[in-house]
């Protein structure tokens, strides 16, 4: 596979924000995550009640990981809205917001990179 092959940012039509959103949340390797998306949503809700807000952004942040290799918008914006509401490092907020507000965009682009890494 040619270098520029997995070049993120020409999938995301070179939107900067968007590119710098899904280098760190896009999974390396889809097929070995164990889990499912809607059970960590149960369990991260459960969490925040609780007062868990660490651990429920967590378990939120990866349902919404999870949900890209899925091509799950709707999953993909729930999960990453409420992931920017419990987090607190201002850099990751931006992050979350970002795929959130594109969830669109987001998910047609981790569908191509995941079909360029044979995660299909």
């Amino acid at each position: 596979m040619p270098q520029d092959a997995l070049d993120i940012g020409s999938l995301c039509a070179n939107d900067i924000d968007l590119t710098d959103a899904l280098r760190r949340t896009l999974f390396l390797n889809p097929g070995r995550i164990e889990g499912s998306m809607e059970v960590l949503e149960k369990q991260a809700h459960e969490l925040e009640k609780k007062g868990d807000k660490l651990r429920a952004r967590i378990n939120y942040e990866t349902a919404g990981r999870i949900a890209l290799a899925k091509s799950d918008v709707e999953s993909v914006r729930r999960c990453f809205s409420r992931s920017a509401d419990l987090e607190t490092n201002e850099h990751l907020i931006k992050i979350f917001r970002i795929l959130a507000s594109k969830a669109v965009e987001a998910v047609e682009a981790a569908k191509k990179y995941y079909q360029m890494i044979g995660f299909t």
